[in-house]
Formats: C-alpha cells, structure tokens, sequence
C-alpha cells in the first residue's frame, strides 16, 4: 500500500512543514490569487494527490518514488483542510 512506503511519509512530512509556514503567515503576508477567491489547500492537494497516483504507476522506480511524496503531499493537504470543504471551489461572499 502507497501510504506505508518511506517516499508517502517523506510527502507527508513536506507537507506539514508547508502548513506550518502558510499558518505562521498573517493575513497580509498570505498570497490571494483574486480578493474575490480563497484557495484552500485542500483545492491545491487533490490534483498533487491524483498526480501522486499516476506517477507511482510508472516502471520507473525514482518516478514511483516522487509519486509516492506527490501523493503524500496531496493527502496531507487534504486532510488538514477537510473541515473546509464545503467552502472549497467556491466565491468569497
């Protein structure tokens, strides 16, 4: 299983570490693509976690390997957001 493996944990890891930094920011620090849009890291983790996927596929074992950190980034992403996801895709207000 992908989530067992030394590369998925490495991704999770990362991913902590950037959740971190994005917390310690305030408000004003924080990147916004448009004032009319919040984008949650969980929006951002689902394409990094299906890319994950795809890549840990492959014959080749270092694109494997990145896969499996992809895929650990993603999930990581995700989970951290799930309480907000009834506000994902959506407009600011």
């Amino acid at each position: 299983m992908i989530t067992n493996e030394k590369s998925y944990s490495e991704g999770v890891e990362l991913a902590k570490a950037a959740i971190a930094i994005w917390n310690s920011l305030s408000e004003d620090e924080k990147i916004q693509v448009k004032k009319e849009v919040d984008v949650h890291h969980g929006e951002i983790g689902i394409p990094i976690a299906v890319l994950g996927r795809v890549l840990s596929l492959s014959e080749d074992k270092k694109i494997r390997d990145l896969g499996k950190i992809f895929a650990g980034f993603g999930d990581t992403l995700i989970i951290d957001d799930i309480r907000d996801m009834d506000k994902w895709f959506r407009p600011r207000k």
